[in-house]
């Protein structure tokens, strides 16, 4: 994510150990300052530079950059049971991270990516960790206050899968929710846009195939496909 007056934040899943269970993994993060013209952390291992986002083991974060601030979002899945938790960077590239988990009202959803307004509200689409599969919306605004978590996708179908992703305008009040019906054959798209900041919503629509696509192939969306 490109803050243009600081430099590029950029984060990943990582973990140092061979186990099958990951039990370092952490979202890793790092920035490319545009002052200085470098990485501000070089491992000679390139997946391991940089710093580790949160101070226990998570995963499934994504990234974005607050624009009033320049400074780094991060989120990912945390604790017991499983709930969102939003890093905040103290400066851009600093490395030194505030926090903000969703307990208890977020607790039991995962898979949690955001998006960064105009106004450094962060909005969050997630999925319920009893069912993995049911879409549900969120938002922090003030810092560290969670919204009730809102279900998204009824009366089209739940994602059955972590597909979602969401996208917030850093010019309007705009924001979008995608997602794909990971059950069907072929798979559909989805897409919910709200105009005033994640108040209320509008109906959720299907989202047509591309022109592109067609003819002597199968035309269908894939839990990699979408976003806003």
């Amino acid at each position: 994510v490109n803050s243009p007056e600081y430099g590029v934040h950029v984060t990943w899943m990582a973990s140092a150990s061979f186990e099958t269970t990951f039990p370092d993994r952490n979202m890793r993060y790092n920035f490319y300052d545009y002052t200085a013209g470098a990485w501000n952390w070089i491992d000679p291992d390139f997946m391991q530079s940089g710093v580790n986002t949160f101070t226990e083991r998570c995963g499934y974060g994504n990234l974005d950059a607050d624009p009033a601030t320049g400074v780094a979002i991060i989120p990912a899945h945390v604790h017991t049971p499983l709930t969102p938790d939003v890093a905040r960077d103290m400066a851009p590239g600093a490395g030194l991270f505030e926090y903000c988990a969703g307990a208890p009202n977020m607790e039991a959803y995962l898979w949690p990516p955001l998006s960064v307004d105009a106004n450094s509200k962060i909005h969050v689409a997630c999925i319920d960790d009893a069912s993995r599969n049911a879409l549900f919306y969120s938002n922090v605004d003030p810092w560290c206050t969670w919204a009730n978590p809102v279900g998204m996708a009824a009366p089209q179908p739940d994602p059955e899968f972590s597909n979602q992703n969401i996208a917030a305008s850093k010019v309007s009040n705009k924001v979008c929710v995608t997602w794909e019906y990971s059950a069907g054959s072929p798979d559909p798209g989805f897409y919910r846009i709200s105009t005033d900041g994640g108040g209320s919503w509008g109906s959720p629509e299907e989202l047509p195939w591309p022109n592109a696509f067609g003819g002597d192939t199968s035309t269908s969306y894939h839990i990699t496909s979408l976003y806003p």
